[in-house]
């Protein structure tokens, strides 16, 4: 990579001084040889500390001085492109005085001198995610903006490892993001202990604040601030000073566990101090499936739910965009082929679709449509947090929505890691006949209605009174 004081780079320098941008000296190697930076380059911290601002104008620097550099910008959702991504590399465009040497055409950002970056939700990565990854040949580096919402650490890494640069010597990840909950995958990769992060000679760790940023800072900002450390020191220190946090601020599910199978019940809390044994004769277990549509932007959540009394053992089946409906039929039943579930088993699918709905019954499967109505959302979430739910230990999508789903300022739930949980909801508050278990083999499935004599009911009564300590 040629990095020359051209005139390109005394033109971008001159604009910067002239306009009083104040970059920080912890943005500074940015506007450096990008092949000095290490492999990975974190910039995390609270609101208002600059990160997308400072990395944007980086950004234009370097594609304005590097010729045919190429370069990918992440964020979990496309939907969300066009008003942040776009708008905030346009500002830095003009910022530097080179409206008349970048152009976009759709989601690309094109310099004339071959340089350019592309805008990409990462949930449309993962429709292309075959062996080869074919489409990262060539991508010198990749940005994740927002990095906090993406759910997926494994994708994440498919998709870092099919980056091949040949501009730079190697490809450079950047990821901003505020740091969430001591539960999320990255805090787990890159914090899980003090040292973990200097242990990793690829990555370099840049913490940031507004305190770095303050001649950017607006008064009311400030303000807000001020009155936010007031109301709640945990959510200020979270989201403000950008520390890391047990619980996420406003979690509106808190109280789940994990558990794995084993040949005579379920190990609960495996691996910890906490484990324990459910055995398959103190439970009468029905089972149900559900649906929560998606395509381009969002996964389509496909889950089991094995149930008794109120313990709700989940397992996911399929946590993926890019399904069509003859797809998500035939990954149904060919789950019911393989665990001897009769295909008679309820599917409960969101309401919002019900030509999908339709078709999915036409393909062989016992759909219902969800219900839902106004403050069906509120209600359903009532409704779940009475249940006790044990999340199978290797389903990292779901519990990551469990962890991550909270409340806003004003009280309403947010739009995001909600994709399972909508489901969730959809099942819990939607009647529907059940399949049980009659059997104590977990895979031995049948349908049979409820039965209600006396010797039924002392058995129930008694397998209530083993089940009491799990409730």
């Amino acid at each position: 990579m040629q990095h020359r004081m051209n005139w390109v780079s005394l033109k971008l320098i001159y604009n910067i001084m002239e306009k009083d941008l104040n970059i920080h000296e912890v943005y500074q190697p940015m506007f450096k040889d990008w092949n000095d930076l290490k492999l990975f380059t974190h910039y995390y911290g609270g609101r208002y500390a600059g990160k997308t601002f400072n990395i944007n104008l980086a950004i234009i620097y370097q594609l304005a001085n590097v010729e045919k550099l190429k370069g990918i910008y992440f964020r979990q959702s496309a939907s969300t492109i066009g008003d942040s991504i776009k708008s905030g590399l346009q500002s830095a465009v003009d910022i530097l005085g080179l409206g008349n040497d970048f152009n976009f055409i759709g989601n690309e950002l094109i310099h004339r001198n071959g340089s350019s970056i592309k805008l990409k939700g990462v949930q449309a990565a993962r429709l292309n995610d075959d062996s080869k990854h074919k489409g990262y040949d060539g991508i010198d580096f990749m940005v994740f903006e927002e990095f906090q919402d993406m759910v997926d650490g494994k994708l994440f890494d498919k998709i870092v490892l099919s980056a091949r640069g040949h501009i730079l010597k190697e490809s450079k990840i950047i990821c901003l993001y505020n740091p969430t909950s001591t539960q999320s995958w990255i805090y787990k990769k890159w914090f899980a202990t003090p040292t973990l992060a200097k242990l990793r000679d690829d990555s370099e760790m840049v913490f940031v604040s507004y305190l770095l940023n303050l001649a950017h800072v607006q008064p009311s900002h400030l303000k807000v601030m001020d009155n936010l450390k007031k109301e709640s020191l945990v959510r200020w220190k979270n989201e403000i000073m950008g520390e890391w946090t047990s619980n996420v601020t406003g979690q509106i599910y808190k109280d789940w566990e994990t558990y794995v199978e084993s040949e005579t019940g379920y190990t609960v809390m495996p691996g910890t101090d906490k484990q324990y044994e459910i055995d398959f004769e103190d439970l009468d277990i029905k089972i149900k499936i559900g649906v929560d549509f998606g395509f381009t932007g969002d996964p389509c959540s496909i889950t089991e739910y094995r149930y008794d009394g109120r313990n709700r053992f989940v397992k996911g089946i399929a946590y993926s965009p890019g399904l069509t409906n003859p797809d998500i039929a035939e990954i149904i039943l060919e789950w019911f082929k393989l665990n001897n579930v009769p295909k008679t088993t309820p599917v409960i699918c969101d309401s919002a679709e019900p030509k999908s709905i339709e078709e999915l019954r036409r393909l062989g499967l016992n759909t219902i449509k969800a219900k839902k109505g106004p403050g069906s959302i509120e209600a359903g979430i009532k409704v779940v947090r009475t249940l006790k739910v044990f999340l199978h230990i290797d389903d990292t999508d779901r519990w990551t929505e469990f962890n991550q789903y909270c409340l806003k300022p004003n009280g309403k739930p947010i739009d995001k890691y909600n994709h399972f949980l909508d489901e969730f909801r959809y099942v819990e508050y939607t009647n529907s006949s059940d399949v049980r278990i009659i059997s104590n083999n977990p895979r031995q499935f049948v349908m049979q209605k409820p039965k209600h004599n006396k010797a039924e009911q002392r058995r129930s009564s008694s397998r209530n009174r083993r089940l009491k300590r799990y409730r």
